[in-house]
């Protein structure tokens, strides 16, 4: 179970993951896109910081909208869109929660895949974000069914 608390602490680790690894993403993205992904991705997140001040008093749902909503005015090309994409339909399925548990995550990057699919129009196989997400996605839910099977044995 995660409270609002630790959901900020979540967010603050991945301001802190994004900075660190800003180069090693812009590397990777010089090899298949223009080179640009990790120093856009860390701008976003220098402006979700900038609001954070703000999430204390504020729900699950409403802080992961207003994340998206700084991504998609802060991240340039395709990204932001995407990105905040993901973080706004988190909020709107997490909308008044002050509380979230495992299956509210998986249903989360549920509609997570759903908004990036739409948005994007891309699918899994075409070198997207979407590669990543869905085996996570499918991974985390798979491991879910078996510890609930294994708990009533």
């Amino acid at each position: 179970m995660a409270d609002v608390k630790k959901v900020i602490e979540i967010i603050d680790k991945i301001i802190a993951d994004v900075d660190e690894q800003k180069l090693f993403l812009t590397e990777l993205d010089n090899v298949i896109g223009d080179g640009d992904h990790g120093i856009n991705l860390a701008r976003g997140f220098d402006a979700v910081k900038t609001i954070e001040d703000t999430f204390e008093s504020k729900d699950i749902g409403a802080i992961l909208k207003a994340i998206g909503m700084k991504l998609v005015s802060t991240v340039g090309g395709a990204s932001g869109p995407l990105y905040g994409t993901a973080f706004m339909k988190s909020g709107a399925l997490l909308n008044g929660k002050t509380e979230m548990d495992m299956n509210d995550f998986i249903e989360m990057l549920q509609v997570s895949i759903d908004g990036i699919m739409k948005r994007g129009k891309a699918v899994k196989g075409e070198k997207t974000m979407l590669d990543a997400m869905i085996p996570a996605h499918d991974a985390i839910k798979a491991l879910m069914k078996q510890t609930v099977m294994l708990r009533k044995l």
